[in-house]
């Protein structure tokens, strides 16, 4: 059996047999990282300052996508997820070591969490999104241009 949800035991009987397999610790922190699942019931009085616009980039060069909030705490943490795949880019300014190319920029003391890409691939390109538990995720879509010069 599946340990409790942040120590909250299960409920009992048949009809939560289903939930109590599918809320284990691992779940929950996969679900919120992608945004389809909130921990936090209320970000008490965060709201979001700067939200990620669509961008457009050069193969090559570098994007950013904006992202800032203000009253953050020091409990709240903010995640880039890329959307397809699901994946957690970036808790905090932590950032998962399979995107050497990215890196989140900005004052802290701003509540500024830019998600900067470097050398921008065409796997670079899709849809990003900003979030803290307890608030709407923002998402924005990344579009990567390849340059053609038809005078060369």
């Amino acid at each position: 059996m599946s340990e409790p949800v942040f120590g909250v035991p299960y409920r009992h009987g048949p009809a939560a047999s289903i939930t109590n397999k599918m809320l284990t610790n691992k779940n929950v922190f996969l679900l919120a990282a992608a945004g389809l699942f909130t921990v936090f019931p209320d970000a008490s009085g965060v709201s979001y300052n700067a939200v990620p616009l669509p961008t457009a980039v050069l193969l090559g060069h570098t994007a950013t996508l904006h992202c800032s909030f203000h009253d953050l705490s020091p409990d709240d943490a903010v995640s880039w997820v890329r959307s397809s795949p699901a994946r957690a880019i970036t808790i905090g300014r932590r950032v998962d070591p399979k995107y050497p190319r990215y890196q989140v920029v900005g004052d802290v003391q701003k509540g500024e969490f830019n998600l900067r890409i470097q050398d921008v691939s065409l796997e670079d390109r899709g849809a990003y999104t900003c979030s803290i538990f307890g608030l709407e995720p923002k998402e924005a879509m990344l579009t990567v241009y390849l340059f053609l010069n038809p005078l060369h």
